[in-house]
């Protein structure tokens, strides 16, 4: 096992012993990690991490009453940003998880494309696009036959932001220029993975009673494109906005899923207003566009032989907007 602690008092406050499988117990750290072997992993009450990666092997993790696995992770560039938190990650192998706590992830992303402007004229290529990328899992218990209980609380939260403003060029002579924005959120609370097996006796297994909630925001934001083009140069500013709640998604091969909590899953996708101006002369093209996409489930088997059963309340809402789109 491998320990990370942000103090010397966190340290203190940790022990660890190792029978051939490892144990550990915490009042925090920054993140647990197991090993390729079978590992039992414990966050004891009143103590909390950054959360547990266990890796292959058939790993058991329980979460105690009173404790908390948060992971967080955010990503701030001016071209490109790409953000994942997983609060439980199990791998590989036969894994069984108990959460009796709190387990939280939280993925936050914003790219701001810089301002371009000036004579871009000749054989050129110019990209001016940015991408914004944020995935949130509460518990991803990998491939195999997994084995998950909670009976508190699961949140995933995705946020994506991309942005291109100000793009002002002279283009002729073959030129092409790309200024649009891709925004992708995606927000998972339980992801049990595929079994690899059609046989109910070693389906994966997903057993909730408290409440989980999976909540994706993704938006394209405005950009302004000023553009004179001249002998076949192109230009394109098309914009895309996907966001995806999943509650539980049960994934390839046999799953037994059996709810009692409330599940809640919220999508939310926005494309902002477009702008193009300029003058086109001998086939120039301005290609400008904007596609919006959510798309929530609280509660999905995918693949293969399913077993479900619920008796909570299952919430979805996805909400996609595209808003001011003007060529001149």
């Amino acid at each position: 096992m491998v320990l990370k602690s942000r103090s010397a008092m966190s340290l203190f406050a940790c022990f660890m012993f190792l029978f051939g499988q490892g144990f550990l117990s915490l009042s925090h750290a920054e993140e647990i990690h197991g090993t390729a072997a079978n590992d039992d992993i414990i966050v004891t009450p009143a103590t909390d991490c950054d959360g547990i990666i266990a890796y292959a092997g058939d790993d058991t993790v329980t979460v105690s009453a009173g404790a908390e696995v948060s992971a967080v992770s955010n990503d701030a560039y001016d071209s490109s940003a790409d953000a994942a938190a997983t609060a439980i990650d199990t791998g590989t192998g036969n894994d069984s998880v108990q959460n009796n706590g709190t387990v939280s992830a939280d993925a936050g992303t914003e790219v701001y494309a810089a301002d371009v402007s000036g004579d871009a004229s000749g054989i050129i290529s110019l990209d001016a696009s940015a991408a914004s990328t944020a995935t949130a899992t509460g518990i991803d218990a990998g491939g195999d036959s997994d084995t998950v209980f909670s009976t508190n609380p699961i949140t995933a939260l995705a946020t994506a932001l991309a942005e291109v403003v100000n793009i002002g060029l002279q283009l002729a002579d073959a030129t092409v220029v790309m200024a649009g924005v891709e925004a992708q959120a995606t927000a998972v609370g339980i992801d049990a993975g595929d079994s690899g097996t059609e046989d109910p006796d070693e389906a994966n297994t997903i057993v909730s009673t408290g409440p989980i909630t999976a909540t994706a925001t993704s938006t394209a934001a405005p950009s302004i494109a000023n553009i004179q083009m001249y002998d076949f140069a192109t230009a394109s500013a098309q914009h895309e906005s996907t966001a995806t709640a999943l509650g539980i998604l049960g994934g390839g091969g046999a799953d037994g899923i059996t709810t009692s909590g409330p599940i809640e899953a919220t999508a939310s996708s926005t494309g902002d207003s477009i702008s193009v101006e300029g003058n086109l002369v001998d086939a120039g093209v301005a290609d400008s566009g904007i596609e919006t996409t959510a798309t929530a489930t609280a509660l999905s088997g995918l693949a293969g032989s399913d077993l479900i059963s619920n008796t909570g309340t299952l919430t979805a809402s996805a909400t996609a907007n595209a808003e001011d789109i003007s060529i001149n």
